[in-house]
């Protein structure tokens, strides 16, 4: 069946998320551009995701738990996990990675959870945009440790991705997807990842960034288990 998603959406925890990416708005906005699958992975943290599961089951969308780590080389990697329970289990692992440096608001933005209501219920204080200790190797096997998928983020893009970092994509990198900006030239493939299955999501950090109904996947089922195999490279 055919499957529209958005698999890489930015919460109000991010503190380059607007303050209007609260969950019901997110899967509200979802709703209204007939996505039938999100994920929303906020930088270094899942605190919001028991929220989003539950308002999107609210408007009958697929909510696949998801976070955006960055690891030591400065490279951001999506991780995509069966479960909001183990999602939560990995970010607790990742936490003792995190340096322990403050969020300056001002500077960087808040950082909010919220509660059913969508109403901010607190921050997180340690600053989430920064690296972990963990390279990019040893964050993929974490995240496949906990049931995961890793997938590199918008590899084309200038800025804390694998081309940026490190000039090329690792011909031997243990992963089956890369993820790709809307400005990626998919037919000319002009960095030479045919090699790998590639997506595009919109990295959104506003209500009105959310992909259309328009990145299409061929999934046997509607379902986390379903996207989670397509990511392995149908494992």
């Amino acid at each position: 069946m055919k499957v529209a998603a958005d698999l890489h959406i930015h919460s109000g925890l991010s503190p380059c998320g607007h303050d209007d990416m609260t969950p019901h708005n997110i899967c509200g906005m979802a709703s209204v551009k007939e996505l039938q699958m999100i994920a929303v992975t906020d930088h270094n943290s899942v605190g919001n995701l028991r929220r989003l599961e539950a308002a999107a089951q609210d408007y009958g969308i697929i909510l696949l738990p998801g976070i955006e780590i960055q690891t030591r080389e400065e490279i951001h990697v999506l991780g995509y996990f069966p479960t909001v329970e183990a999602a939560e289990a990995f970010a607790k692992d990742l936490a003792l990675a995190l340096p322990k440096r403050k969020n300056v608001v001002k500077l960087f933005g808040h950082q909010w959870l919220y509660n059913e209501e969508d109403e901010a219920q607190g921050e997180v204080a340690d600053l989430l945009l920064q690296s972990i200790e963990w390279d990019l190797k040893e964050t993929i096997q974490r995240v496949k440790a906990f049931g995961g998928v890793a997938v590199p983020a918008h590899v084309d893009k200038a800025a804390n991705s694998l081309v940026a970092t490190l000039g090329f994509v690792p011909p031997d990198l243990p992963v089956a997807t890369l993820e790709i900006s809307g400005r990626y030239d998919r037919e000319n493939d002009p960095m030479m990842l045919a090699s790998f299955q590639l997506i595009r999501s919109s990295d959104a950090h506003f209500l009105r960034d959310l992909l259309e109904a328009e990145e299409i996947y061929e999934l046997p089922t509607c379902s986390r288990e379903a996207m989670l195999a397509y990511l392995r490279g149908g494992e």
